[in-house]
């Protein structure tokens, strides 16, 4: 009890006085929103290999004929996944976990519409590699950016 009061104290203090004019419905809304975002691009990086059961008409259109090859344009998400857990949770306790999560939207927009348009499998490949990078940014930030937002609602519902 003793430190829900000290909690208003402080709240009060730095934000000043909770208004009926102060907006607290935008913050929940915004919570949502990103919680709802994070959900389906998790899902989205997660299907990024579905493409498996078409992957003979995708060879074709690349214009490659080895199913090594094949095996290389799937499993090649692979390493950005490895990789990229060693590069975001360092970036992500220095820069705070919105800036890299915004980069890894982008990023991941970008690597797919390239990887759909792609004439080539050398581009394909890349892109798909970058792809897996964007993509565990999700997989990794999502646990920690849920605590977060549900923590900060309560804490504004005070």
């Amino acid at each position: 009890m003793p430190s829900q009061i000290l909690r208003r104290k402080r709240q009060t203090a730095a934000t000043g006085p909770r208004t009926p004019t102060t907006p607290s419905i935008g913050r929940h809304v915004d919570a949502r929103l990103s919680l709802i975002l994070l959900s389906v691009t998790n899902l989205f990086a997660a299907m990024t290999t579905a493409f498996e059961l078409g992957l003979e008409d995708v060879m074709h259109d690349l214009h490659a004929h080895s199913k090594s090859l094949g095996a290389l344009t799937i499993s090649i998400y692979t390493p950005g996944y490895f990789i990229g857990p060693f590069i975001v949770a360092p970036v992500s306790e220095v820069y705070g976990r919105l800036w890299p999560l915004r980069v890894a939207y982008v990023m991941f927009a970008v690597t797919l519409v390239i990887c759909a348009s792609s004439q080539s499998l050398t581009l394909f490949a890349i892109f798909r590699a970058i792809m897996g990078f964007a993509g565990i940014i999700f997989v990794l930030l999502g646990p920690a950016i849920v605590p977060d937002v549900i923590v900060k609602e309560k804490e504004d519902s005070l």
